[in-house]
């Protein structure tokens, strides 16, 4: 295992009334696998293990760059991408090949778009604000 990551936990030295969860769905209507994830983040919620549950939902995909779609959901989103990148790369782990890179095609035109396909579910672990983990997810050296 890289040495990087190798004592990084989620929740090695965090306060559980600081422990947060945000779970990323694709859809509005999560599948019964999904569903059965909510169950015990909801206990570890009511058990006090964490401090929140957040539910997001944000799409099947997102234009890679600037879009003619824009707005505070469309920023938050990028935004989250960014910060889950940054937080990979810092600590030794790898977004590849769940966050997937590709271009859309249109069927008016020829033109491309780059885009990054979201993964159906993503958890981020927070300590307070700070991103602490992001699941699914690879070390370097697995991918």
């Amino acid at each position: 295992m890289n040495s990087k990551n190798s004592d990084k936990t989620p929740t090695g030295d965090i306060s559980n009334d600081r422990l947060r969860v945000t779970v990323w769905f694709r859809e509005f209507a999560p599948s019964p696998d999904q569903r059965e994830l909510l169950i015990p983040l909801k206990e570890l919620r009511l058990t006090g293990a964490l401090a929140d549950v957040t539910l997001r939902v944000w799409g099947r995909q997102i234009a890679a760059g600037s879009s003619v779609i824009g707005g505070d959901d469309v920023e938050r989103i990028r935004d989250r991408l960014s910060e889950f990148e940054c937080w990979a790369s810092q600590n030794g782990y790898s977004l590849v090949p769940v966050f997937k890179r590709r271009e859309r095609t249109s069927m008016v035109s020829d033109e491309r778009t780059p885009v990054i396909v979201l993964p159906t579910i993503c958890l981020a672990v927070y300590d307070a604000d700070r991103l602490v983990g992001v699941f699914p997810r690879r070390t370097v050296t697995e991918y």
